[in-house]
């Protein structure tokens, strides 16, 4: 989760943390600079599914929330690659297709990375059992 601490900006648009003196660590040239240095210190994680191994999202840009408002009832693959793309960078549905994944598996996935970005650090078992309470899927071993 990002730093929450108190911050500030002076007349001349210094970031600084509300704590940290003029000229002090912790006082930025700009809103960029001090943001970097918010993700620089977080150490991304990393998880292999399906033989891809993706950096665990953090955060979900806002064309990302965007995107799953208006993708949510979508079945179009494109626009599920789409997305993936902005969560887990790079093409890796068509390499988690080639690996046999299904429907049920991709929802979990998403459902995964969703909470995982939200700040909520979920395992597969508890997206899994999310996807199945919201009814979007049937287990893999069961029919309607």
């Amino acid at each position: 989760m990002p730093n929450s601490e108190p911050v500030e900006v002076d007349h001349e648009n210094t970031v600084r943390h509300a704590d940290a003196e003029p000229g002090q660590p912790g006082e930025y040239a700009s809103w960029d600079a001090f943001w970097s240095q918010i993700e620089a210190d977080q150490k991304p994680r990393t998880e292999v599914i399906r033989g891809v191994t993706v950096t665990v999202p953090r955060d979900l840009p806002l064309r990302v929330t965007r995107k799953i408002e208006r993708l949510q009832h979508s079945d179009k693959e494109e626009d599920i690659a789409s997305l993936l793309a902005d969560v887990f960078g790079g093409d890796v549905l068509d390499t988690w297709i080639e690996a046999g994944m299904g429907a049920t598996e991709l929802q979990t996935v998403l459902a995964w990375a969703i909470a995982q970005a939200s700040g909520t650090d979920i395992s597969f078992r508890q997206a899994y059992d999310r996807v199945l309470e919201r009814g979007k899927a049937q287990p893999a071993n069961r029919k309607k």
